[in-house]
């Protein structure tokens, strides 16, 4: 299929105030996705790449360009609430994939059918999957209803349509110095949700948290 890339509206971000057309974007995203790969090439095994929504998917296409051109994986790749919609049903060629780099953790925060205004993709695609507060709706969001107009456009405030979809990066930015968000029962556990996840954790994990910033 050819992708107009004249079209294309990057970054690919819901946009505050106005329509996007979700299916378009997310069609425009390889020929970014190839160009940051080429031009990643130095990267070695300590970096770690962040991504979040389609930006978890780019990330994907970098650390299979990166491979493809230098035979060496990226150490760590951080998927934070990837995008569902057009990649839930297609395999990990198009997507973000435990395969692209040494490590790959992954944060569902919104991991509903985009029928219930869910963003997130539902599949466990990385080493280790956390689904905060059971992945689908986050604590503190209001009720994301909103109408889905024409093929996946959407239209309306970003804090109500993307809630749940938004709070992955919150999250992941807490973990850095302010927060530990732990298994249930398991405090000081290496697998930890965020920056400090540590890269022998795999499987699947279900952390709480709270309603209102840090949430923790």
């Amino acid at each position: 299929m050819q992708v107009n890339t004249a079209s294309c509206n990057l970054p690919a971000k819901l946009t505050i105030g106005r329509a996007i057309t979700y299916l378009n974007t997310a069609s425009c995203n390889l020929p970014a996705k190839l160009t940051i790969g080429r031009a990643t090439t130095y990267l070695n095994t300590s970096f770690h790449l962040i991504g979040h929504s389609l930006g978890a998917h780019i990330m994907g296409y970098v650390g299979k360009e990166v491979y493809r051109l230098t035979n060496k994986m990226v150490g760590r790749i951080a998927g934070l609430d990837p995008a569902g919609p057009s990649f839930e049903s297609y395999s990990q060629y198009v997507r973000l994939d435990a395969s692209d780099a040494t490590f790959v953790n992954v944060m569902h925060t919104d991991a509903e059918p985009l029928t219930s205004i869910g963003f997130g993709i539902r599949t466990s695609i990385g080493h280790v999957d956390f689904r905060p507060n059971g992945g689908e709706h986050q604590p503190g969001c209001p009720e994301e209803t909103i109408n889905i107009i024409s093929l996946g456009s959407v239209e309306g405030p970003i804090d109500i349509i993307a809630c749940s979809h938004s709070r992955a990066t919150d999250l992941f930015t807490n973990s850095i110095s302010n927060c530990r968000y732990d298994p249930p029962g398991e405090t000081g556990s290496l697998c930890t949700m965020g920056y400090h996840t540590d890269s022998s954790c795999r499987g699947e994990f279900y952390p709480t948290t709270t309603n209102e910033q840090p949430f923790c």
